[in-house]
């Protein structure tokens, strides 16, 4: 229904109840809003991670396959080996194994004089050519920017990576940027400063910027592992943090899809059972939670917490003096693991 349609009919409405003696105050729900309901897309949930690299990085020790097997034995349905500006084809590691699915990437590695500027490109099927400039008037707008378009122009699916690392991308660099869909809200090592710090925002308030600006960015989790054999707090070790899509079969492309429109949950160890969307409702389902083990947050605009609710399933419901956009889910444990929904989205 166009604007003018519905100020038609709420004009209608108005006239028939003062012909009626009714009371004029009128709600109209369209301009109330509800949450945007996505259509269905399958039962099956698959675990993976979008940012890894072997020993064909410069910085990595560990061989493709050694890799592959890591993610293999602990269950992961999909994976993307992402070395720095080379395609670690995953033709190269064919198995009779059918998981994980391996999904073409590459992390794009490039700088705005000396600031870094990195993105991983999924499903691509070559190395992206490098938009990048090392003088000093550069910008970090102009490279950002000329990397994204050129993952889109291959075909691919582009992730903005760790944007605090060397504190590189502000929010208002981000906001500057087209085509923005993807950014990792949680790096597993110490050193991309997910959580920010006392004069940087962390990535997660970063999203919140982007979301009330009116983007439809999703947030994504990686443990950017470098390191599989030496093992502490301090090494870049796998396993810290990834995404579970939500498909309706092993594809790499249904995978692709599920992860630029949003169908997937981010996690640290937190895992989900369901999340479910009606047009009044979002529901969070957590997997084995005791009433009082996890807490779950519900977030709107501006990174506002809403709702704080220990029942599981945890339950939000959109009413009328809400005036938001969006509304997304943070679940934390006992144990300091959490896990992510994706923003859904309200039509007004």
């Amino acid at each position: 229904m166009t604007s003018r349609s519905r100020c038609r009919l709420l004009l209608c409405v108005i006239a028939l109840a003062i012909a009626c003696g009714t009371p004029t105050v009128v709600v109209d729900a369209v301009a109330r809003g509800h949450f945007d309901v996505p259509p269905a897309s399958g039962g099956l949930w698959l675990k993976g991670n979008t940012h890894t690299h072997t020993d064909r990085s410069y910085d990595g020790n560990t061989s493709p396959q050694v890799v592959i097997d890591w993610y293999r034995r602990r269950g992961y349905g999909f994976l993307v080996l992402s070395d720095h500006n080379v395609l670690t084809a995953p033709d190269s590691f064919a198995t009779s194994d059918p998981l994980p699915v391996l999904i073409p990437g590459e992390e794009v590695t490039a700088f705005s004089y000396v600031t870094p500027v990195h993105l991983t490109a999924l499903g691509i099927g070559a190395t992206i050519a490098l938009v990048s400039d090392g003088s000093a008037t550069s910008s970090t707008t102009v490279v950002l920017q000329g990397n994204l378009d050129a993952i889109a122009a291959a075909g691919g699916v582009g992730i903005v990576n760790h944007p605090n690392y060397r504190w590189a991308l502000s929010p208002q660099t981000l906001k500057n940027v087209r085509g923005v869909q993807l950014i990792e809200i949680v790096n597993g090592i110490a050193e991309t400063n997910s959580a920010g710090d006392a004069k940087h925002t962390s990535v997660e308030a970063m999203w919140d910027t982007l979301l009330t600006a009116g983007q439809r960015v999703y947030g994504v989790g990686v443990d950017d592992a470098h390191e599989f054999a030496k093992l502490g707090p301090e090494q870049s070790n796998p396993g810290r943090a990834w995404v579970v899509v939500r498909v309706a079969r092993r594809d790499a492309r249904e995978i692709l899809t599920a992860l630029q429109r949003g169908r997937f949950y981010t996690s640290t160890g937190v895992e989900l059972a369901d999340v479910q969307v009606t047009k009044t409702t979002l529901t969070v389902v957590i997997v084995g939670a005791s009433a009082s083990s996890f807490r779950t947050e519900f977030i709107g605009d501006t990174g506002r917490v809403l709702l704080t609710t220990t029942a599981n399933p945890a339950r939000f419901i959109l009413t009328e003096g809400h005036g938001l956009s969006y509304v997304r889910a943070r679940v934390t444990g006992a144990d300091r693991a959490a896990a992510w929904t994706q923003p859904t989205f309200i039509v007004k």
